[in-house]
């Protein structure tokens, strides 16, 4: 098996041991396969592929609370789209889409890390993409797949000098997922190094293109709700989700307190200890600074953020952080990885689609 078939060939067979392993979740839970899907945040992106975005926020006890005003809109219009187009259901279109923009965005790595690091890691690299445990996500109705794959094309184009396709492909993640604004930062390093270099100064063009898909969603929250701060506010009302510098030692402070008295936060400990080896990884096997610069930034904002942290999904969405494990393990040692990462995706599966014990 080689070139191409290497991403997909990986992705399919992910997808099979998913579809097993949520299948089984299913039985033993006397649910559906369909309930196994339209579950956690698959509602939301559901919701608001249906009805859209409210003209006003709503309330809880005077406060913002929880709504699709927190989640952007890329994504729950192509599931809107395609669901008008074929008319699936909007679960069935919304699998579909997160489906194949996962398998996109496992090609889209592999693409990216061919150009820089060679064949043999990038095969690696969509292998462990594939099957890493944050992965189950390419299965509900999630934006992960998306993101990653506008993120991944965006480097590439920049790689090639290709500025404006670089901006245009941020913009779109921007208004993808609010952590794909780390690309400003990438795009700015890799327009700096082209304008040192080449006096390129048509590369300006992507940073300053990048941050539209954001400020574009905030601009129409704004006109719709009448509130400039609606996603802000909703977020932090709805899901008491905000930056919090110190949230890392509160996750320790609780683990030290009682380490398996929470899943989720021991989850999160151990998603740290991952982290700590990918950026190991990372620093020993550098990939190109734009590269790096994204990786980190992206599990940086997870990390620091209540309640996020360093869950498999957001190492997932800061890829270079697991191309940084697929490039610094071969033969027997790469096997294993892949193996125990395959067993984990299975287990989080579970306990994600049949439990509240662990939120995604």
């Amino acid at each position: 098996m080689g070139g191409v078939s290497w991403p997909i060939g990986a992705f399919v067979l992910s997808r099979v041991v998913v579809a097993i392993t949520m299948a089984v979740a299913a039985v033993t839970q006397g649910v559906s396969f369909a309930a196994t899907i339209d579950t956690w945040d698959s509602v939301w992106y559901l919701r608001a592929a249906r009805h859209g975005w409210p003209s006003t926020l709503p309330l809880h006890h005077g406060y913002p609370t929880a709504s699709t005003v927190a989640f952007f809109p890329v994504f729950p219009l192509l599931v809107r789209w395609l669901s008008a187009v074929s008319g699936l259901s909007l679960l069935t279109a919304g699998a579909a889409v997160s489906m194949l923009t996962g398998l996109l965005a496992t090609m889209a790595v592999w693409m990216l890390v061919r150009s820089y690091a060679g064949d043999k890691v990038a095969r690696r690299a969509a292998i462990l993409m594939a099957v890493f445990p944050g992965s189950f996500v390419f299965s509900l109705v999630y934006s992960e797949g998306l993101m990653i794959a506008l993120a991944a094309l965006s480097l590439l184009a920049a790689s090639k000098d290709r500025w404006v396709a670089a901006g245009l492909l941020a913009a779109l993640a921007t208004a993808t997922r609010p952590d794909a604004m780390v690309l400003v930062g990438s795009l700015g390093l890799a327009a700096l190094a082209a304008i040192w270099r080449e006096r390129h100064w048509s590369a300006l063009a992507a940073p300053v293109l990048a941050p539209i898909g954001f400020v574009a969603y905030q601009l129409y929250l704004w006109a719709h709700t009448g509130n400039p701060q609606a996603w802000f506010v909703t977020e932090r009302g709805g899901w008491r989700s905000f930056l919090q510098p110190s949230f890392p030692l509160v996750v320790l402070r609780r683990f030290a307190a009682d380490p398996f008295g929470n899943w989720n936060n021991t989850t999160v400990v151990l998603g740290m200890v991952v982290v700590a080896v990918c950026l190991v990884a990372l620093a020993l096997h550098r990939p190109p600074w734009p590269v790096l610069l994204y990786g980190v930034g992206v599990i940086a904002l997870a990390i620091f953020t209540t309640p996020l942290s360093a869950r498999p999904r957001f190492i997932l969405d800061a890829f270079p952080l697991v191309v940084a494990l697929a490039t610094a393990t071969r033969g027997i040692s790469f096997a294993v990885l892949a193996v125990v990462s395959t067993t984990v995706l299975v287990l989080l599966t579970v306990v994600s689609v049949s439990s509240v014990l662990i939120v995604p």
